[in-house]
């Protein structure tokens, strides 16, 4: 089974993506409210793909640049970052970092997926 795990701080976006992956997809998923257990739960349970808040509090999904240098297993994992203000996602990067393509999608859009 493929797995997703989801960073994310806010409990009801975190839902939303949850039962729309788990119920509409049949993926598992595992939700984190902190960035500082990104890292750990990566680990764990080797996610097919990390779906990652840009702001999350104690280490900021910007971060991930950090966790990829340091931990290999990381590296492999493809990362979708997700923001609620597009202006923390054009800052959230260092200059030197790769591009990152970017979309604007609605919430209801998500929902309705």
């Amino acid at each position: 089974m493929k797995h997703v795990l989801i960073a994310e701080d806010d409990p009801d976006i975190a839902q939303l993506l949850t039962d729309a992956i788990g119920e509409r997809l049949y993926i598992a998923t595992l939700v984190v409210a902190n960035g500082a257990l990104v890292p750990d739960a990566i680990g764990a349970c080797r996610p097919d793909l990390l779906i990652l808040d840009v702001s999350l509090p104690v280490s900021p999904g910007s971060t991930s640049s950090t966790w990829s240098a340091t931990t290999p297993v990381i590296r492999a994992v493809p990362i979708l970052f997700l923001t609620g203000s597009p202006e923390k996602a054009e800052t959230a990067f260092s200059p030197a970092a790769a591009p990152i393509p970017s979309a604007t999608v609605a919430a209801p859009a998500i929902a309705a997926a």
